[in-house]
């Protein structure tokens, strides 16, 4: 569970909160968190900008973040975030998929996309199991339904037309 006196910022949306990392305008983390207490937060532009981008984002209106990020973690967790991150809005791809991309296995795949520190902006929400959604965040259904049922509607809103 992450804390939440390290997030710069959390933000109220439609699917829960949202807490935001970040040094110098330039993004290294942004969770969905399943708990988070209201409070007084500083703003910026940045950060005002993010927020409605994520807003735009989550209302069907918006298909690709703009915004400088940088992904922490191994190089084969970047190297799965990479092609995670190019499966277009309204696309998906199974775990299986992901790994012919980047010569691996699925499994591991799974546990790159658990790692993902950036929600929404790497969507591996788009990433699936060949059977069903599959899990978010590391969670399967019975382990964590909050996390699976932002996955689907984040699925959902993926595919709505416009």
């Amino acid at each position: 569970m992450d804390l939440l006196s390290d997030y710069n910022y959390i933000y109220k949306t439609t699917i829960g909160a949202i807490g935001f990392k970040y040094d110098n305008y330039v993004l290294s983390e942004l969770q969905i968190l399943e708990k988070a207490k209201t409070r007084k937060n500083k703003t910026n532009n940045f950060i005002k900008d993010i927020c409605k981008q994520i807003e735009y984002y989550l209302d069907g209106n918006l298909k690709e973040f703009q915004v400088d990020y940088i992904i922490n973690g191994t190089n084969y967790q970047k190297k799965v975030l990479e092609a995670v991150s190019n499966i277009k809005y309204s696309e998906t791809l199974t775990y299986s998929e992901v790994a012919n991309k980047v010569k691996s296995h699925p499994r591991p795949v799974g546990n790159a996309c658990r790692k993902n520190p950036l929600h929404l902006i790497i969507p591996c929400h788009r990433v699936i199991a060949i059977n069903c959604v599959g899990g978010f965040a590391g969670s399967s259904f019975k382990e964590n339904e909050f996390y699976i049922k932002k996955k689907n509607f984040l699925l959902k809103k993926n595919y709505k037309v416009s």
